[in-house]
């Protein structure tokens, strides 16, 4: 049985570890994340049968590229969501002060 190990990172903040096993021709990826410096966490297992080693590389480094696109629409959607709260507490506060001014 035959093993090695590389890392690939999408994100700035994460860092997959993919660790293959090769017997005959099926191979065993345990895949773990390590995100800011944390422990590392097993986030699952796969099985690759009847393929060649560069492509058990591709299909990992296609995993790490779903994943980083992933948390990349997150962010985004984490950023837009912080700035339409903004605005909706904005608008908010204008209208207070303007009902006073008027109530005054």
């Amino acid at each position: 049985m035959r093993e090695f190990s590389f890392y690939t990172s999408g994100a700035e903040t994460t860092l997959y570890r993919y660790h293959v096993r090769e017997a005959a021709q099926v191979y065993y990826v345990t895949i773990s994340v390590t995100d800011m410096n944390a422990q590392e966490q097993v986030i699952g297992n796969k099985v690759l049968r009847n393929i060649t080693r560069n492509d058990v590389i591709q299909e990992c480094l296609s995993h790490s590229r779903r994943q980083s696109a992933q948390a990349n629409v997150q962010q985004r959607v984490a950023l837009l969501t912080g700035i339409r709260n903004w605005i909706i507490c904005s608008v908010a506060v204008l209208a207070f002060i303007r009902l006073m001014m008027v109530n005054n």
